[in-house]
């Protein structure tokens, strides 16, 4: 028993790194790129993008909770569906990175420069948020499906 409950937590580790590392990739893309064109003003905005986002994923793994204490009958069906859900998020992630590791840091070069020539701070903020926000949202579902599938493996109600 104690074996699959660390097992449970070094996925959850590796999981939680995984997304952490790729906000952190793209927080690092922007952060440099606005060292490079001398607009260290708006680090500000980046951070308080990451803050909301990190608010924002906090929250939605609340709603997802409360979510799931409601549903009842219905557990296993919205586990299996948010099962393939993570599933389908990681395999288009591995697929998206293949495709755009190549050119990914100059599209978001050419994203920060669209928002920074529109006058608008909120672009640099809304563009960190929602890059980081997405990495949340995939956490909580892999985290959900982690957590489903090794604690029904080991007999541990989910529920009270």
């Amino acid at each position: 028993m104690l074996s699959e409950i660390l097992s449970i937590f070094v996925i959850s580790f590796i999981s939680s790194l995984r997304e952490m590392l790729e906000a952190v990739l793209i927080i690092g893309i922007i952060i440099s790129y606005l060292q490079i064109i001398d607009r260290k003003d708006l680090y500000r905005d980046v951070l308080y993008g990451v803050l909301a986002a990190i608010f924002v994923s906090i929250g939605l793994a609340w709603i997802f909770l409360a979510i799931l204490e409601g549903i009842g009958a219905y557990q296993e069906l919205f586990e299996g569906i948010i099962m393939i859900i993570a599933a389908g998020f990681l395999t288009w992630m591995v697929i998206w990175m293949m495709k755009q590791s190549k050119t990914l840091l100059s599209d978001l070069h050419v994203k920060i420069s669209d928002a920074i020539t529109d006058k608008q701070r909120t672009g640099i903020l809304l563009l960190v948020f929602f890059s980081v926000s997405r990495e949340g949202a995939e956490l909580v579902l892999l985290l959900y499906a982690t957590f489903i599938k090794n604690y029904t493996l080991i007999g541990v109600p989910i529920h009270h």
